[in-house]
């Protein structure tokens, strides 16, 4: 069967309340000769999502509806609004970045010593003796960025790789190692456009920032050193005290270490017993123990306005 005949009846309707979006809505009357199937109800009224209002140019065409009042009447109502900025096809939308802000707790290895918020200025948190502060908990502030957008299929071999990394260059304004990737999830969706229909799925990718990075800070202290010589060998710490800790004039003997002992960088023990207990004070060693990638190559480029994070 087909249509017959077609017409646009009255009234058109606008309204618009205050801080809302105006809709404006149509109706149209439509006669057949018999059973008509939709899409030729949607040819003869001329539908086509987008299309602007015949009176007013800047609302679009976002919904429309078929209401078959009997086997040869059909009542088809178009509603016109201001659409968002987005394309048609869901996979033509750009990427859509959201961030938030909270804090977690990291360990306390270091201390700004003095004025200034330089890494130069940064020194291992430590008391008048030299040892370790052990178990020190500091908040610190994160920033989360969620990018959600449109794949034709689900990324698994990008997720696989990327989730649990870190960056390996500068990205989004940001040193390297600072943005770490948590997960990537997906959902299988689907839209009618021009009659057809477009599956794709919705991706969601969690990324977090800290200005301090993801790598471990770790003192370099042990309970054994290496002590060199051919070959070198793996002994058990120790320091030095007096034989009678109430006499100083007393022989200095050396006794296993009850706590772990700073090591100079080749794993030697530093036992220079002239040298202050500060200038024995333990390097502080940082381990990368996340796989690096480059998140351009997943991500693209973000927002210009988001390179301005690492500024702040």
């Amino acid at each position: 069967m087909a249509v017959v005949s077609n017409r646009e009846i009255l009234p058109r309707t606008l309204s618009h309340r205050f801080g809302e979006k105006p809709t404006a809505v149509r109706n149209w009357s439509v006669t057949t000769d018999g059973a008509t199937n939709h899409a030729a109800v949607i040819a003869a009224t001329g539908v086509v999502m987008l299309a602007a209002h015949p009176e007013y140019g800047f609302l679009k065409l976002t919904e429309f509806a078929i209401n078959e009042v009997d086997v040869f009447h059909v009542e088809v109502q178009l509603t016109y609004t201001v659409p968002p900025e987005a394309e048609e096809n869901p996979l033509a939308r750009e990427d859509i970045w959201h961030f938030s802000t909270g804090g977690t707790s990291v360990v306390g290895t270091e201390y700004y010593e003095g004025e200034g918020n330089e890494p130069a200025n940064r020194s291992p948190l430590r008391n008048t003796a030299g040892d370790m502060y052990e178990g020190i908990m500091i908040p610190e502030g994160e920033t989360r960025a969620t990018i959600t957008g449109n794949r034709e299929l689900f990324p698994l071999g990008d997720a696989r790789q990327v989730t649990n990394s870190v960056n390996d260059r500068t990205w989004a304004g940001c040193a390297r190692h600072a943005w770490f990737c948590s997960g990537i999830s997906g959902e299988y969706a689907s839209e009618m456009v021009d009659e057809v229909e477009v599956e794709y799925w919705k991706i969601t990718v969690e990324l977090i920032f800290r200005a301090s990075g993801h790598n471990l800070l770790l003192p370099n202290v042990g309970f054994h050193y290496i002590k060199p010589g051919n070959p070198p060998q793996r002994m058990r710490a120790y320091v030095r005290s007096l034989s009678d800790p109430l006499d100083s004039n007393s022989e200095v003997i050396t006794v296993p270490s009850t706590m772990p002992v700073p090591l100079k960088d080749d794993g030697d023990i530093d036992d220079v017993i002239d040298q202050s207990p500060e200038a024995r004070g333990p390097k502080i060693n940082e381990f990368r123990v996340y796989r690096e990638f480059d998140f351009s190559l997943v991500f693209g480029d973000p927002p210009l306005s988001v390179q301005l994070l690492g500024t702040l």
